[in-house]
């Protein structure tokens, strides 16, 4: 699901492959036009994956506008579904948790940012996100608690050489 975001224009920190490549186990940050959607590889999911992944789509709606048969298309492309939604249900749950704190006028644009600094963070641990982060919407400290309510070990996305 995350490859998919990648293309709505989020760049972010790729574990790295190929000949320029950093060590094994190092990341490094790739440019968005040279990220490809990888293939469906999951036939169907279950009936409880597809009930998961209505309440992520339902949750992050206001901030990435994808219907529900494309975000369930985009989970089918994962190697590890399971894995991939329990990821982006602690993401969820994290953002829940934070706009639910904010005034009934937080703005749209720093929504987004929350979002992207769940993204970011599901895939890098807090302090890396923080240095990498252009923050417009939010101060420094209110991207700080965003980041303390995910706390799960980041998953850098694997990318496959062509």
């Amino acid at each position: 699901m995350k490859k998919p975001l990648l293309a709505a224009g989020i760049t972010l920190a790729l574990a790295s492959c190929g000949a320029d490549a950093p060590k094994q186990g190092e990341s490094q940050t790739i440019a968005l036009e040279n990220v490809r959607l990888g293939d469906v590889v999951q036939d169907s999911l279950t009936p409880a994956q597809v009930e998961k992944i209505s309440r992520i789509q339902a949750t992050f709606a206001e901030v990435y506008p994808v219907s529900l048969a494309e975000t369930i298309t985009d989970f089918r492309r994962d190697q590890h579904p399971d894995q991939e939604i329990a990821t982006w249900l602690t993401m969820a749950a994290a953002y829940e948790k934070y706009v639910a704190s904010q005034p009934k006028t937080f703005r749209p644009e720093a929504r987004k940012e929350v979002f992207s600094l769940l993204l970011t963070r599901s895939m890098m641990p807090a302090a890396q996100v923080i240095a990498k982060s252009r923050l417009m919407f939010l101060s420094a400290p209110e991207a700080e608690t965003v980041l303390s309510l995910y706390d799960a070990v980041p998953h850098p996305i694997q990318v496959s050489p062509e």
